[in-house]
């Protein structure tokens, strides 16, 4: 949580839903409703975390910036998405806990070292790409209305 603290809201928000998003994948009786959470996670979420997981993230949290004016304010703000996304991360297997852990030290990563400054060569942001197409594929499957009962 302190990770995803120093991350934006907007992360924040695309985070939650990949957490929603597995929540839902869970449930066995909504796989074989829904098709098209598998052609999601076999198209976008695998190969995302296939790259993920063979990298070794070195992640520094510089304390100074728990002292940002700017971040705790937005903190502050989202603290309902905090929650929400500890509440979904506890639920998870150990398996998808350590999947989206690399997907939390990718996208600060990513933050801090403004990869999407550079060229659209770079693998860090082809995979950033690839990252925000699940997330915007995810928001299109209205998970939040499916997410209720779990």
């Amino acid at each position: 949580m302190t990770l995803i603290s120093q991350i934006d809201n907007q992360q924040k928000e695309n985070l939650l839903t990949i957490f929603q998003f597995l929540s839902v994948c869970e449930s066995l009786e909504n796989n074989q409703k829904e098709n098209s959470y598998k052609i999601i996670e076999k198209q976008y979420y695998i190969p995302l975390v296939s790259f993920l997981n063979q990298l070794n993230f070195k992640i520094y949290l510089n304390p100074l910036t728990f002292f940002d004016l700017n971040k705790i304010l937005s903190n502050i703000m989202s603290t309902g998405t905090h929650i929400d996304l500890f509440g979904y991360f506890i639920k998870l297997t150990l398996c998808q806990r350590k999947n989206l852990l690399n997907i939390v030290k990718f996208v600060y990563d990513y933050q801090q070292n403004q990869v999407d400054e550079k060229s659209s060569g770079d693998i860090a942001h082809r995979y950033w790409n690839d990252y925000i197409d699940l997330t915007q594929k995810l928001e299109s499957l209205l998970i939040n209305e499916n997410t209720e009962d779990y």
